[in-house]
């Protein structure tokens, strides 16, 4: 009877690598079918990841294979992914397969062997085939130098006209792009589907297994269908510069990025496309070409500095804005004011001591709203202060208002506009028309790319300011821009191809001053447990540090909703060209289940 080692789809610890099975002898399918097994008293899925010829295990203990599960096979690259990406995120082959298939539903429709040997050998020769003869004609596009437009998505170049022409030639394509409104947006534009987080479980195992047969021909998603980058015909990244391709909240964390050049790497052509370059582009050729950078017109932008004298009864609107706001309103156009801060008012703070009332479940700062005070970040709700307790005062004027307070005011003096947070202005963006003509009011230039602490913060401020300006261009609008006198003098010159090349630039050389990514390679290792667990730690990891390499922490980090367990953060620097295996040799023996390793950090301290 044949063997096969097969590694099922569930969270496991991280010495899992996978279990040997026999299969029954009219068993045909090999090397990446999806197949089920039993495991313990039920029935899971897994994918075999070898053919065997002895086994440890001895043979009156070795379970029979069950049958193929929906007659889906992975490829050989998809499973040399599988591990790769189970390495370096320290975690089991076993959790990342588990993490791109997501729970799978116990009926699948079946399908017929002749035909799914077609669909599966067949699609993947041709693939082979097409990927031979694009290398001989031209050669794959590095990954590593996007195609820079504005308007990128509708450029006669940009994503949807390259999508579109390779679906016609018959080539599967996948395109990954940040956010989910995106995905959306673009698979209307393409006529394709869209794969996200937040669709239910069937309905996200009918796009990515139809994709798979080849029954999908464009397929858009966002990071969490990443991993079908080995099996498509052409990969498009749209904006590769934005982090938010990252994957930083739970465990594996992977970059959509980092697996599409994985992809490349197997052979699969890959092309980015996006408005600004990121820092690990090539400095030197950033200096040299500048002109490369398409320049953003700033002839319908209004730059607002932000002046106590000249608040308006508006909340959050500075006088000069609130006039541009009822002129485009005379003319009809449509008016969006995009507001960052959630509620009726930011974090409360004491005006004469600076004193902010804090979350008692997880630290974060608390939110004014209606007549509580909400973390943002667990949902707690806390009864509010009559005064401060550090000082005694009563004045807690200094807390800016959120979009409650501004809202409540436009419908005071009978303005109608919409208040959008990030997220929604995301989604709004993507669905604006052309020549629409609408006017969009950012409150505060310093809070577009987010208010948590990040490592990246200006290059990300440059990011979401260019792609913002594009966008209000692109359907003929026009901006209003308010913030510090400072920043909006800075910001001016990120609109230009020159002055982005300099502040890029600029950002790089304060990076190198300071050790900070892309100049170095940071690791962030998350350890729960008590001040002994991190000294242990610390105590293994200093005799074996690498030349170059430095060590920093233990950092104390707010504690998660729901969990006491005290947390901290260890730093480890290393050169900017240090290899992943190294990085591996060296954490891989002190590694324990308490431990959670980012090789790729966004953020310093979450």
């Amino acid at each position: 009877m044949p063997l096969f080692r097969v590694i099922p789809s569930f969270r496991a610890p991280r010495t899992i690598a996978g279990f040997d099975y026999v299969a029954p002898k009219e068993f045909t399918v090999g090397v990446g079918a999806l197949v089920r097994i039993p495991f313990r008293k039920q029935t899971i899925v897994g994918v075999i990841d070898a053919a065997l010829t002895v086994s440890s295990v001895p043979k009156k203990f070795l379970k029979e294979i069950a049958e193929p599960y929906a007659d889906l096979r992975l490829s050989t690259q998809t499973l040399a992914l599988l591990h790769t990406l189970a390495a370096r995120s320290f975690s089991s082959p076993a959790s990342v397969l588990h993490a791109w298939l997501g729970t799978l539903p116990k009926k699948t429709q079946k399908t017929d062997s002749s035909l799914q040997s077609d669909r599966c050998g067949g699609a993947f020769s041709r693939a082979k085939a097409i990927a031979e003869s694009r290398e001989k004609d031209t050669p794959p596009i590095a990954y590593a130098t996007p195609r820079l437009f504005l308007n990128h998505w509708h450029h006669p170049q940009g994503v949807v006209a390259t999508a579109t022409e390779a679906c016609k030639d018959g080539k599967r394509v996948l395109i990954l792009t940040p956010w989910t409104e995106s995905a959306r947006t673009l698979a209307e534009a393409c006529g394709g589907t869209a794969l996200t987080g937040d669709m239910a479980d069937g309905a996200r195992f009918a796009a990515w297994s139809s994709f798979l047969r080849g029954n999908i021909r464009c397929l858009v998603a966002t990071r969490i269908g990443a991993w079908l980058a080995t099996e498509a015909d052409l990969v498009i990244v749209d904006e590769p510069e934005n982090d938010d391709h990252k994957q930083d909240e739970l465990a594996p964390r992977y970059d959509a990025r980092w697996v599409a050049a994985q992809a490349q790497r197997h052979g699969t052509p890959v092309i980015a496309m996006g408005l600004t370059p990121r820092l690990t582009s090539s400095q030197q050729a950033l200096k040299e070409t500048p002109e490369a950078l398409p320049a953003i017109s700033s002839e319908n932008i209004r730059w607002v500095d932000i002046n106590r004298a000249d608040w308006s009864p508006i909340a959050g609107l500075q006088g000069r804005t609130l006039i541009a706001l009822e002129e485009a309103l005379e003319k009809n156009h449509p008016c969006i004011i995009v507001h960052p801060i959630h509620g009726l008012r930011a974090r409360m703070r004491c005006a004469d001591c600076g004193w902010s009332p804090m979350c008692t479940r997880c630290g974060s700062s608390l939110t004014h709203e209606r007549s509580a005070l909400v973390c943002k970040r667990c949902h707690a709700r806390e009864s509010l202060v009559a005064d401060c307790p550090k000082c005694g005062g009563t004045n807690f004027s200094k807390s800016r208002p959120g979009r409650e307070a501004v809202e409540k005011t436009l419908r005071d003096h009978e303005l109608s506009a919409q208040v959008l947070s990030l997220g929604e202005w995301r989604l709004t963006a993507a669905r604006l028309a052309p020549s629409s003509r609408p006017l969009v009011i950012l409150t505060d230039l310093s809070l577009l790319a987010g208010a948590a602490e990040d490592i990246r913060r200006r290059e990300r401020l440059i990011i979401a300011l260019r792609r913002l300006a594009d966008v209000s261009t692109s359907c003929d609008g026009s901006l209003v821009i308010q913030g510090d006198a400072t920043l909006l003098d800075d910001a001016r010159t990120w609109l230009t191809s020159e002055g982005c090349a300099a502040a890029l630039a600029r950002e790089w050389e304060e990076r190198n001053t300071f050790g900070l990514p892309p100049t170095t390679r940071l690791v962030k290792m998350i350890v729960r447990g008590t001040g002994n667990t991190t000294a242990h730690l610390l105590d293994a990891l200093r005799p074996h540090l690498p030349t170059g390499a430095t060590l920093s922490g233990p950092f104390a980090v707010e504690r998660l909703p729901g969990t006491r367990t005290p947390r901290s953060i260890i730093h480890i620097s290393f050169p900017a060209q240090t290899p992943d295996i190294a990085i591996q040799r060296l954490i891989s023996p002190v590694l324990t289940a308490e431990m959670l390793v980012d090789l790729d950090p966004v953020s310093l301290f979450e």
